[in-house]
């Protein structure tokens, strides 16, 4: 997946594994605290558009079961998702050797 709010074209890596889908958020979503919509870095490019991509891409990864990996959270390390009222919020979370 390539996402253009946070830098020109950034990668978002989806990997397959067993039954699992796990993707590594990079900077669109860098930490667990990220999840909700309005948080995006302060030095996104265009931070309309990273929240924008966030939406769509949340509400895909909730409903797919995807788990996400945190590049730059210094405690969660993966999570799942549960939709809520107030939209894509964390499930659960999860060290990465759990899933592997």
């Amino acid at each position: 997946m390539l996402s253009g709010g946070h830098t020109e074209a950034m990668v978002i890596p989806h990997i397959r594994y067993k039954d699992k889908t796990l993707v590594y958020m990079a900077d669109l979503i860098p930490s667990s605290a990220h999840v909700p919509v309005p948080y995006v870095m302060g030095y996104d490019i265009r931070p309309l558009v990273t929240m924008e991509e966030k939406k769509k891409f949340l509400e895909y990864a909730c409903k797919q079961n995807y788990l996400l990996f945190f590049e730059h959270d210094p405690v969660v390390e993966c999570c799942s998702l549960q939709m809520t009222e107030r939209g894509v919020r964390v499930e659960k979370t999860m060290r990465l050797e759990e899933i592997v």
